[in-house]
């Protein structure tokens, strides 16, 4: 039990690291070149986490379960996250397009909605897999929390970013990215409370196949479209590889 409380608290601390995301939108500079490139970036930011953790992470556990026709799982699992991204998107367009005369910036707003949902649903099984990693050994759990703290401050400005610039309120950025915070200790919660007799490899390769999909539909047909929509092709570009190299950069020093 004492376990439980150590791996909640440095979840908690992990978790808030995702605030600081939202110092990204102190600058108060609101032209359409910070815009193309801070909508890059937050782009950049989600399929480098992609790339250099979800994906290697999900691919090890179906191959070891099932040798090369792991790959297959692991696809399927991906394609359903990019259904089901697609269909929040719709329905978070649908609700928005009902208020669009309260929302000038209407869809960079709902990129920023959609955002939140992508990594809201990457930190729940964060929060898992640091419970089940704390459970075996309380060392690897603050390993393991030491990196997602260092990975959730960029993805507090895929969140942040968007919502401001729609908004023009830091209070609204910041409320929206409280959310994903807390998301990480109340992973740990469920999987203490709930999911600890289910918890396996293929339970997460499966959970984060899944958030892949999300994270690249949300990359591919939200941010980085919105982003091109201002025009500045080599800013943007700027701030696709930069996003994309910071999550690189992390893994290697974590």
């Amino acid at each position: 039990m004492q376990n439980v409380f150590f791996i909640l608290l440095i979840s908690v601390l992990a978790g808030f690291f995702t605030l600081f995301g939202c110092f990204f939108t102190f600058g108060g500079s609101k032209s359409s070149r910070m815009i193309s490139f801070a909508l890059s970036f937050a782009g950049g930011i989600m399929i480098g986490v992609c790339f250099s953790d979800l994906l290697p992470n999900a691919l090890s556990v179906f191959i070891a379960i099932n040798g090369k026709a792991g790959i297959l799982m692991l696809i399927l699992f991906l394609l359903t996250g990019v259904i089901f991204a697609k269909f929040i998107d719709n329905w978070i367009h649908h609700k928005l397009e009902q208020n669009r005369k309260n929302l000038p910036a209407h869809d960079l707003y709902k990129t920023g909605v959609v955002s939140l949902i992508a990594i809201l649903l990457h930190k729940f099984p964060e929060g898992i897999a640091l419970f089940a990693a704390g459970s075996q050994n309380i060392t690897l759990g603050i390993t393991i929390a030491l990196a997602i703290a260092v990975h959730n401050f960029p993805e507090g400005i895929a969140i942040a970013v968007p919502i401001y610039y729609a908004t023009g309120s830091r209070l609204k950025a910041f409320r929206y990215t409280f959310f994903a915070a807390v998301a990480e200790p109340f992973g740990v919660i469920l999987a203490a409370s709930l999911l600890r007799p289910f918890i396996n490899p293929f339970l997460m390769g499966t959970i984060f196949s899944f958030v892949v999909g999300v994270m690249l539909c949300i990359s591919f047909d939200e941010l980085l479209p919105s982003a091109g929509e201002y025009g500045h092709k080599n800013i943007g570009l700027a701030g696709l590889f930069l996003g994309i190299s910071l999550m690189l950069l992390s893994d290697i020093f974590i």
